[in-house]
């Protein structure tokens, strides 16, 4: 699997400014969230070489305006990629998204999008005490699956047993996204990676709302590989 960081941030500083989120371009067509900035996103790709136009595929996990804004931007130069949403995103969301003429996909379960790529399906979690539905992305290889989370507001550990599912009992499982472990203790953080060891989870790669205490727990431990993420970086999986 070809792996593309469009953009990413994780810094407080750039929050403050309206940077924040993160969006991956998967085997070229197929983009993982849109970023909180529209016009920040289609010069990231555009620096990268990326066409926005050549986009297929694009999938927003949840609906936090630091996963979907940029989404209104790249509509502008894309028409007919097929725009992925949970059945739970709100009208207001919906409503805007109809003002373009892409097609819109509404997804509560276990969905295929392309290849051996699939949609989780929307999974339940809590978010300042309000419900909130999220869908990750999972990749299925030979002998691992790759999976992509936009925040984990379901906990991981709750999104890797809901896609062990849907893949081989053998497989090693990478993860590759926010955590969302930012306001977590080390005793809660390493609590959660020993559950996502016992779960199968060798390769963890932090980005976006983890946490930079989490980000240093995970490094420190054997137990793990861990791959740093910065925007406009490549990697093959």
């Amino acid at each position: 699997m070809q792996f593309h960081v469009i953009a990413e941030s994780h810094s407080r500083l750039r929050r403050r400014f309206g940077y924040w989120g993160l969006s991956f371009l998967i085997n070229g067509t197929i983009l993982f969230d849109t970023f909180s900035h529209g016009r920040f996103l289609i010069r990231s790709m555009l620096r990268n070489a990326v066409d926005p136009k050549t986009i297929r595929h694009i999938i927003l996990s949840h609906d936090h305006w630091d996963h979907v804004n940029g989404i209104f931007e790249l509509l502008r130069y894309n028409n007919t990629a097929t725009v992925y949403i949970g059945s739970h995103f709100s009208n207001e969301t919906k409503q805007k998204l109809s003002t373009f003429s892409n097609p819109i996909q509404e997804i509560s379960n276990q969905q295929l999008i392309a290849g051996n790529i699939f949609s989780s399906g929307e999974m339940h979690g809590i978010y300042n005490k309000v419900p909130i539905f999220e869908q990750s992305l999972y990749h299925i290889g030979s002998s691992s699956t790759i999976i992509i989370t936009g925040c984990a507001h379901p906990p991981l550990t709750t999104i890797v047993q809901h896609i062990q599912k849907y893949i081989p009992k053998h497989h090693t499982i990478t993860i590759i996204g926010g955590f969302h472990w930012y306001q977590h203790s080390t005793t809660e953080i390493n609590t959660a990676l020993d559950s996502l060891h016992t779960l199968g989870v060798r390769t963890l790669a932090p980005c976006h709302c983890t946490g930079r205490l989490a980000t240093k727990i995970i490094s420190a431990r054997t137990d793990f590989n861990l791959i740093p993420i910065t925007t406009s970086m490549r990697i093959e999986l």
